[in-house]
């Protein structure tokens, strides 16, 4: 993750690492120095990072401004139970939420409430996922100042396969 740190100052290479075990998030933050360490940052300071759950995809991107994309503090986490989109505040030290999609609003029933995303791939402005069940939806990153948003581009019902993993080309 690439965001502005007053310790380690806004570079071109990542100042955290965010590791996902089967069932949870860990953030841990590279210490500069003349041997670079890393530390682990507790959940509590974490702020609207999902760590209670794996996660599928994490990426820094771009906000698009004059028809071009430029550097920004918007990240995108992508959990089981829904992508999130995340805005780096230096005044608190850790994300805020600026939106978030859950694959449950595509329910067409009580059969459908257990949905999740299975699988994702992430790019400056979508984000494809694949669901349990075999959907495979896309979302962009509406990014029209001052509003942030997800917003659903295309669900493609039910494919007979299982996704293991997906990937925007």
């Amino acid at each position: 993750m690439k965001c502005s740190d007053p310790e380690i100052g806004y570079h071109s290479y990542d100042s955290y690492i965010l590791v996902s075990t089967r069932s949870e998030g860990h953030l841990f933050k590279l210490k500069n120095g003349s041997k670079a360490q890393l530390r682990r940052i507790e959940t509590g300071a974490l702020n609207a990072l999902v760590t209670s759950q794996p996660t599928l995809a994490f990426s820094n991107v771009y906000r698009r401004q004059n028809g071009t994309y430029v550097n920004s503090s918007l990240a995108v986490q992508v959990v089981p139970t829904g992508v999130h989109l995340l805005e780096w505040d230096s005044s608190v030290n850790g994300y805020k939420e600026q939106s978030k999609w859950d694959p449950r609003s595509l329910a067409q029933g009580n059969n459908d409430q257990r949905r999740e995303i299975v699988a994702a791939s992430v790019n400056a402005s979508q984000i494809a996922l694949a669901l349990s069940g075999g959907n495979v939806v896309f979302l962009r990153i509406k990014n029209d100042a001052p509003l942030l948003e997800l917003q659903l581009l295309v669900d493609q019902q039910q494919y007979t396969l299982q996704v293991l993993t997906l990937r925007l080309v």
